[in-house]
């Protein structure tokens, strides 16, 4: 199956709107945090 890297969605907790990114693999949610960052610093 795909992975899938959703980037600024806007994840709705308990009335607070954060901008996360989503990582989907085998069709289930595996992290939803910063991710796009992490990866972007890593490769400096």
């Amino acid at each position: 199956m795909t992975d899938i890297l959703i980037l600024n969605a806007q994840i709705v907790n308990e009335g607070k709107i954060d901008v996360l990114d989503v990582l989907i693999k085998d069709g289930r949610i595996e992290k939803i945090d910063k991710i796009f960052q992490v990866i972007k610093r890593s490769k400096l």
